[in-house]
């Protein structure tokens, strides 16, 4: 994890929005490495995740590739 930042510091049983910047590296089961970063937004409400979302910076042919999707 790179980087957190979250909409309201002190509201943790209320109403909310967490931003997490990650990276990963990862092997698939044939052994092909891969790596990507992303973003994930995280929205609470009265402190239960109700929202995920995900944003995959490298979809192209690496990725694609280490998820058994393209050559």
């Amino acid at each position: 994890m790179r980087r957190v930042a979250v909409a309201n510091l002190f509201d943790m049983v209320g109403n909310n929005v967490v931003v997490t910047r990650w990276d990963v590296e990862v092997v698939n089961r044939q052994g092909r490495q891969g790596q990507n970063s992303g973003v994930t937004v995280t929205t609470l409400r009265r402190g239960k995740a109700v929202h995920i979302q995900d944003f995959i910076f490298d979809t192209g042919p690496a990725f694609l590739a280490a998820w058994g999707e393209g050559g």
